[in-house]
């Protein structure tokens, strides 16, 4: 009663020879009537084209390996042609010495179509805000070209302010943009085989130059070659690596480390900050969370950082996590495949 209640569709699919058994409401979703027999690829076929593959793999990873089966897709009703968006969860389960992958799926179209459109608007006046920061930009540029030699040191300090601000503000509308893009699917992860170890290298020497706050201590690494986007990797390394500063006392140590485990390799950033409290850390990669506290009020931010790195990361098939202890410190990591 409670499952019909919440409009919720469950199915059940047999481990072994993946005899499926789908719910009425389950059919209504993917276009069939209540009385229809429904095969496992039935259903499989109408998923949307896009996601078709990645939730046919993800279901047989959840058999094979066990774990939590969590996703969002769209389906194309079978009668109707109507697209619905649907989130599943499911998980592994043992009946009478038998294992059955089961679960519930949900209609979330009118959830998932608000996303779409608020992405929309947020990329739309992201790329407006860009030409006039641009401008600015400019126009600071030149005149603190023309005031090289100005001894007014209030007009020089007060230039230099103002450039500052200016890129704070287009790396927050960049960040914006390309979440834009990655949940519109128009960001492109352009793989290719590089050292990252090498990359980490360039890193230490360009933040060398610009963080002056605290110290930053690389551990060397041979070479590491990888089959990744080299922009997007650089882009998270310097985000965690930016967090790591805004988030602990001036002076203190940030150790980035590179290394490899088994058939990944796993880079760190670990600071000696204020830490992250467990009911925090579970949502730190979520869109738009912010911790919340007396010590946050004078770092600015929107929370789309970190969601971003994990997008980023989990793009390329690999892991981010955090270790903290509150107080103490924080350890960003993250994991990518190794090149085969």
């Amino acid at each position: 009663m409670a499952i019909e209640a919440a409009g919720l569709g469950t199915f059940q699919i047999n481990a072994i020879d993946r005899t499926f058994v789908a719910s009425a409401k389950l059919k209504e979703f993917f276009g069939f009537d209540p009385d229809d027999v429904v095969p496992y690829e039935a259903t499989i076929n109408q998923i949307h084209p896009d996601y078709r593959q990645q939730v046919a793999e993800l279901v047989e990873l959840t058999i094979n390996e066990g774990g939590r089966f969590d996703t969002e897709y769209p389906i194309i009703g079978n009668i109707d042609g109507k697209t619905r968006w649907v989130r599943a969860i499911g998980e592994m389960q043992q009946r009478n010495g038998k294992e059955y992958f089961t679960g519930v799926i949900n209609e979330i179209t009118e959830k998932k179509l608000d996303e779409i459109r608020k992405n929309d608007f947020i990329g739309m006046v992201s790329h407006e805000l860009k030409t006039p920061l641009t401008s600015m930009k400019a126009y600071i540029q030149v005149l603190n070209y023309r005031l090289k030699n100005y001894e007014e040191e209030f007009v020089i300090k007060t230039l230099e302010r103002a450039d500052l601000q200016v890129n704070k503000m287009t790396t927050m509308i960049n960040g914006f943009l390309n979440i834009s893009r990655l949940e519109s699917g128009k960001i492109d992860i352009s793989l290719q085989n590089f050292d990252i170890a090498a990359l980490l290298k360039e890193i230490e020497e360009e933040t060398q130059g610009t963080i002056s706050t605290h110290e930053l201590l690389f551990s060397p690494s041979s070479e590491i070659f990888i089959n990744a986007d080299r922009e997007k990797i650089a882009h998270v390394i310097h985000n965690l690596i930016s967090n790591a500063v805004k988030y602990s006392a001036f002076g203190t140590k940030i150790l980035i480390n590179c290394d490899t485990l088994k058939d990944e390799v796993t880079v760190s950033v670990k600071d000696q900050g204020m830490g992250i409290r467990p009911s925090d850390a579970i949502h730190i990669f979520d869109r738009y969370y912010r911790v919340e506290g007396e010590h946050m009020h004078s770092i600015s931010g929107f929370g789309i950082g970190l969601y971003l790195c994990a997008e980023i990361v989990k793009r390329h098939e690999g892991r981010i996590w955090l270790d903290s202890e509150y107080g103490v410190g924080s350890q960003f990591v993250f994991s990518l495949p190794l090149r085969s």
